[in-house]
């Protein structure tokens, strides 16, 4: 996305990238199957799962070539699509069967339905991400990506082991309420999360202008103020008005 917008690599380039990443990821997955849940006869449900993080990879690389080349209603369609196909998947998971293999088939599709959308909008994209200006070497574009790579891994990486330090200390019922509390604690953020990319590229576009720290600070505090409100309700209202079930969500 940086260097497309820099105009020192083609988008042609950029999509073939995007599709060797994908198609590395899936080592990643398989190792950590093999770490965690991997028991015989399970191969299957093994190999969903990598195709579903190769998905998952590939929809993330496609999304922000999206957002250099597309509209920003485009971009934002492409993002929200996986998250609602998931919440369709999640519900079918529930009724047809809780296997493995159904819920990693969901996911692959939730994620892959919308990288093949991106695929098409890139596609149409004809006379974008020209080169410009000075191409980008191979190492100068290893060395970026390795640096945003290592973000994403590890905020990523916190939340796993925090899931998994959860489940092995406290057990799956304590898990399934850490993860209903995480997934609303990301309501009020979802709004930071949406215009955070859309603000790197108008800065980008326009280097010359300075980042705008006052809002940003303003909706770090009234993000900080609403944690604190949450906490001081969870004294009085500890299940938040879901039931009794989720005692200590707040």
């Amino acid at each position: 996305f940086y260097f497309v917008k820099q105009g020192r690599i083609s988008l042609a380039r950029a999509k073939r990238w995007a599709t060797v990443v994908a198609l590395l990821s899936p080592a990643g997955a398989v190792a950590y199957a093999l770490m965690t849940h991997q028991k015989p006869g399970t191969t299957g449900t093994t190999a969903m799962f990598a195709l579903a993080c190769a998905a998952c990879v590939f929809h993330g690389q496609l999304r922000t070539l999206v957002l250099a080349e597309a509209s920003s209603s485009r971009f934002s369609a492409i993002t929200t699509a996986p998250q609602i196909l998931i919440l369709f998947a999640a519900v079918a998971w529930a009724e047809l069967g809780r296997g493995l293999m159904l819920l990693s088939a969901g996911l692959a599709l939730s994620f892959l339905l919308p990288a093949v959308a991106a695929w098409q909008v890139l596609a149409s994209a004809r006379h974008a991400g020209m080169v410009t200006d000075g191409p980008v070497t191979r190492t100068e574009l290893l060395r970026h990506g390795a640096a945003s790579w290592l973000v994403a891994l590890l905020a990523a990486a916190s939340v796993v082991i925090i899931q998994r330090a959860v489940e092995y200390t406290i057990g799956a019922a304590a898990l399934g309420l850490f993860t209903m509390a995480l997934t609303l604690s990301q309501v009020p953020l979802m709004p930071v999360n949406y215009a955070t990319p859309l603000l790197f590229r108008h800065w980008i576009a326009r280097p010359e202008v300075k980042m705008p720290l006052g809002p940003l600070t303003l909706m770090i505090g009234a993000l900080l103020v609403a944690a604190v409100l949450v906490q001081l309700l969870a004294f009085s209202q500890p299940d938040l008005w879901l039931g009794t079930r989720y005692l200590g969500i707040g």
